[in-house]
């Protein structure tokens, strides 16, 4: 993340931005307060990055000077587009990791009853995981300062853990162990589908398109998980690789997994970058059942879980593919299965993701923080490789190819479950797989 903001210090996409909306008042000063008690707490939060003689430097300075900043737009006649505008213009602006902050904060009243927590941090110093941990902390200190309470005490590690912790794993048996594995499982990999061509540039901006698998859909699929006997995560994943094979004809199918990669105690507890993303290989067998593919999807994710810690930049290396553009997979699927209800002071509020890094091709986000008993897939993609109305055309295709997996039965041929690709879409040309 890094080097690649050095290669391109203008580009905005190496950050994260997520919204809290909460459905309450909210007493600003109070809520600055737990904001500014928090990024005291997290180390990460105050990071900096500077050259050394061997290359980048991290350190940890202290509680830095920056603003909260404080919108009101519930006059303009569309408050939600008014709000949306304005994060969309913070997503949209470079950071200076030497200088600082990283991050930058928002609280934007709707009205008296509505407000958005933005945030929109460098990739550098959070990960997925870590922003579920600081988010739920500012919500216990809000919620303790406006009961006159004083906050739990601070439950974070500290960075240096996160480092001991990957020192040792990079000398440990373990490593090795996964170094051989990664190289086994991906012998003679190809060219990985797509639903679209290479990109040709490193993405400098995003589309999206969110939305919610209803309550009955997502019990339909909880059921068919229960009746092949796996996670309801694994049979979705399931969809999307049958769909991907099913659309574009590849017969082997590459996903990007986003992991968390974290296993210890201080992983457990430390905000910091410690995520992952490892390719999640399936060939769908042309006779195979759907309980068949569904159960042969689980084993996979569980194999490469085992084996998560190992860095998608070593594997890189590994496969010889340092400086070029091949890629390992093709879309990118990211489960985002943590995070407890949140609440600040009693007002329920919900987490949506904003944007979610660079995207060289396209990301499935299956978010389980939506209220009620359904869930949301959101897609993120490269602007230079998708439209808004493209992207728009395969969630809905997709979301109806899930719903139609899960009335299928556990018996019935996976080449028989219902397709209905997006109206005027036909796959990208094949691309010539280099060498390695």
């Amino acid at each position: 993340m890094w080097l690649a903001q050095q290669i391109n210090p203008e580009n905005p996409m190496y950050s994260i931005a997520e919204c809290v909306e909460i459905a309450g008042e909210i007493d600003s000063a109070r809520f600055g307060a737990a904001l500014r008690r928090t990024v005291a707490e997290a180390e990460t939060l105050r990071i900096r990055f500077t050259p050394g003689a061997e290359g980048p430097v991290q350190s940890v300075v202290p509680d830095p000077d920056w603003p909260l900043h404080t919108v009101d737009v519930s006059d303009d006649p569309d408050p939600a587009a008014a709000a949306e505008a304005w994060m969309l213009a913070r997503v949209r602006t470079p950071v200076d990791l030497a200088e600082g902050p990283l991050f930058t904060f928002g609280l934007l009243k709707l009205a008296e009853d509505r407000h958005t927590w933005f945030s929109r941090v460098h990739h550098t110093i959070v990960d997925g995981y870590s922003w579920s941990l600081i988010v739920s902390r500012v919500a216990t200190v809000y919620s303790a300062l406006v009961a006159g309470e004083e906050p739990k005490p601070d439950p974070f590690g500290s960075v240096r853990d996160l480092v001991d912790e990957d020192t040792a794993y990079r000398a440990s048996e373990q490593f090795t162990a996964d170094r051989d594995f990664w190289s086994r499982r991906l012998a003679g990999l190809s060219e990985p589908a797509s639903l679209a061509p290479r990109p040709t540039r490193v993405p400098t901006d995003h589309v999206r398109h969110a939305g919610e698998v209803s309550a009955d859909r997502a019990d339909a699929l909880r059921t068919l998980g229960r009746e092949t006997g796996v996670s309801w995560p694994a049979v979705v994943v399931a969809g999307i690789a049958a769909y991907l094979h099913r659309v574009t004809g590849a017969p082997d199918v590459v996903l990007g997994l986003a992991v968390a990669a974290r296993s210890g105690t201080a992983a457990g507890r430390t905000p910091g970058m410690v995520s992952n993303a490892l390719p999640l290989r399936l060939t769908p067998q042309a006779d195979a059942t759907v309980a068949d593919f569904v159960r042969s999807v689980s084993d996979e994710l569980h194999q490469v879980l085992r084996h998560q810690r190992y860095r998608y930049e070593d594997i890189h290396r590994d496969l010889g593919m340092v400086g070029d553009r091949k890629r390992l997979w093709g879309p990118e699927v990211n489960l985002i299965m943590y995070g407890a209800r949140l609440a600040f002071a009693g007002s329920p509020a919900t987490v949506r993701g904003f944007s979610i890094g660079p995207e060289e091709d396209l990301s499935l986000v299956v978010d389980n923080r939506a209220d009620g008993d359904g869930f949301l897939i959101d897609f993120h993609a490269n602007a230079d490789l998708y439209t808004a109305d493209g992207l728009a055309g395969h969630r809905e295709a997709l979301v109806d190819f899930l719903a139609a997996l899960a009335a299928a039965a556990p018996e019935a041929r996976l080449d028989t479950v219902g397709l209905r690709a997006p109206e005027g879409w036909s796959p990208p040309p094949p691309i010539a797989a280099g060498p390695g």
